[in-house]
């Protein structure tokens, strides 16, 4: 049987090793600790990245769209410009040309008229 003074002795010793893998645990656990911190720097860095890109994209998207509704646009004024620029040149040659000639077969058409009724 063990005296008390080794029973005392044999747990100091197991008290220094426990004290000793604990002091061990802790470190390790610390370690962990700042890698998962370092990992969770870095996922958060890539998120706001990715959200940086996305937000771009959209912004990028938003403007195609604004610049296919000027050129729609624009093509729709170049659309409406040569209608009325035709319009405006018919009703130009028509005044300028055809009216005239229309009143000379007016006053033909007014002299013919005893002749055909």
């Amino acid at each position: 049987m063990a005296t008390q003074a080794e029973r005392i002795t044999a747990l100091e010793v197991h008290y220094e090793h426990v004290d000793k893998t604990l002091t061990a645990m802790s470190g390790t656990l610390d370690a962990v600790r700042a890698e998962v911190a370092e990992i969770r720097t870095h996922l958060d860095d890539r998120f706001n990245r990715i959200q940086m890109a996305i937000a771009d994209d959209k912004v990028a998207s938003s403007e195609t769209k604004f610049r296919v509704a000027l050129r729609v646009t624009g093509w729709l004024a170049g659309v409406v410009a040569t209608v009325l620029g035709a319009v405006v040149g018919g009703l130009f040659v028509f005044a300028r040309f055809l009216l005239p000639r229309l009143e000379k077969l007016a006053f033909l058409a007014q002299d013919t008229a005893p002749l055909v009724g």
